[in-house]
């Protein structure tokens, strides 16, 4: 599973509630996170491999973004081949597209990855819009300062 970071939020809960089950009935598990372990509210099952990537933050330009997210595409990357996952599951849109240039760039089948949609009225061209938009924007929380 990839996702934001396991903070408060309700996809975050999921996110641990799925990984705890499959957990508990004996599945291999990872979790790989934009964020640190220091923002996690959520706990996971302590069977559950997690890599924490620590690359969550807004960039201070346009450029400077550009490169945040070109990095974070191929840690996600490295990680998600290391994981040597059957299956990914992304959650969160900005997430979302990160993982969808990560496969694309390591090659990963389509078929093995799967979504949990953040916003279920949210249609293929707004998904779309935002592949368009991800590589050039700020992605994740801002750290405080």
């Amino acid at each position: 599973m990839v996702i934001s970071s396991l903070g408060c939020g309700g996809a975050e809960r999921v996110c641990s509630l799925m990984t705890d089950y499959w957990a508990l009935h004996g599945r291999e598990v990872t979790v790989i996170t934009l964020g640190s372990e220091r923002e996690d509210f959520h706990k996971l099952n302590p069977a559950v491999l997690r890599i924490a990537l620590d690359l969550l933050g807004s960039g201070r330009s346009r450029l400077d973004s550009l490169m945040r997210n070109v990095t974070r595409v191929a840690r996600v990357a490295e990680a998600i081949v290391r994981s040597r996952s059957d299956v990914v599951i992304r959650f969160m849109d900005t997430t979302s597209v990160i993982v969808l240039v990560a496969t694309r760039v390591t090659g990963i089948a389509r078929d093995r990855i799967r979504e949990d949609r953040s916003d279920a009225e949210m249609d293929r061209a707004d998904l779309v819009e935002m592949e368009k938009r991800a590589l050039t924007e700020s992605c994740g929380h801002r750290r405080p300062e």
